[in-house]
C-alpha cells in the first residue's frame, strides 16, 4: 500500500494521493474517507447513515468507474491567504480563493484536467468554458452546504463554511479571521485554528 502526498497544498500534488489496493494492477485515486465506508461494504456490515465516504468496493473490479458526481477538497492549514476549498470531477477542478487581504481579491481557477493534467491554465474568464465554470461552481456551493450542515462545533472549523461562501463579501468574512487568529496555539507554523489539549 503506498498513501504519499508531496505537501499540503489543493492542487495536484497536494490531493492526487496514489493507493495499490491489491497486489495486481488496481490503481486508481483514493479518498481516506472513503476507506470506513469501503470496510463497512466488505464486511457485509451495514454503515450508518450519515457516514461520511462511498464505498470503493466497485472500483476493485470496474476500475475506471465512478463513485460520486464530485469530491469537494480542502486546504484549511498554514496562513489564512493559503486557505481554499475546491471541487473536482474527472474532467475537472474548480478553486475558490476567498482571500482579500493586503490588496488581493477573492478568485476564481478553473482547470479542465482532460487537457491540462497539471492545472497550468486557469480557464475561468474565458468565455468559451462560462458553462463548465457555472456548472462546476454549482458542485461546489452543494458541497459547501452539506460541509456546512455536519461540520463539527468547538473544534475550530466553524467559520470556514462562511469563509468558503461565494456569496458573502470580504467584509463579512475578515472578522472570522480575527477571531480564528485569537484562537491560535503555539504550535507555531501550522494551523490557525485552537486545538484542545488531551483530556479537555
Amino acid at each position: 500500500m503506498q498513501v504519499v502526498g508531496p505537501g499540503l497544498h489543493i492542487f495536484r500534488g497536494g490531493v492526487f494521493l496514489p493507493l495499490f489496493l491489491l497486489d495486481r494492477d488496481a490503481y486508481g485515486a483514493f479518498v481516506t474517507r472513503g476507506l470506513a465506508a469501503t470496510i463497512f461494504a466488505a464486511s457485509g456490515v451495514t454503515a450508518p447513515v450519515d457516514l461520511d465516504g462511498k464505498s470503493l468496493l466497485q472500483l476493485l473490479t470496474n476500475p475506471h468507474g465512478q463513485v460520486r458526481d464530485f469530491l469537494p477538497l480542502f486546504n484549511f492549514w498554514g496562513t489564512d491567504t493559503a486557505q481554499s476549498m475546491a471541487v473536482v470531477t474527472p474532467e475537472w477542478k474548480y478553486i475558490y480563493w476567498y482571500s482579500a487581504k493586503d490588496g488581493m481579491k477573492p478568485m476564481d481557477e478553473l482547470f479542465h484536467l482532460g487537457h491540462d493534467e497539471y492545472e497550468m491554465q486557469n480557464v475561468a474568464t474565458e468565455p468559451n468554458y462560462a458553462r463548465d465554470l457555472a456548472s462546476m461552481q454549482k458542485a461546489y456551493d452543494t458541497a459547501l452546504a452539506a460541509i456546512g450542515s455536519k461540520v463539527v462545533s468547538d473544534h475550530g472549523y466553524e467559520h470556514y463554511s462562511k469563509l468558503f461562501d461565494r456569496s458573502l463579501t470580504w467584509e463579512q468574512k475578515a472578522p472570522l479571521i480575527r477571531e480564528v487568529k485569537e484562537g491560535e496555539g503555539e504550535s507555531g507554523g501550522g494551523s490557525k485554528i485552537k486545538r484542545k489539549k488531551a483530556g479537555q
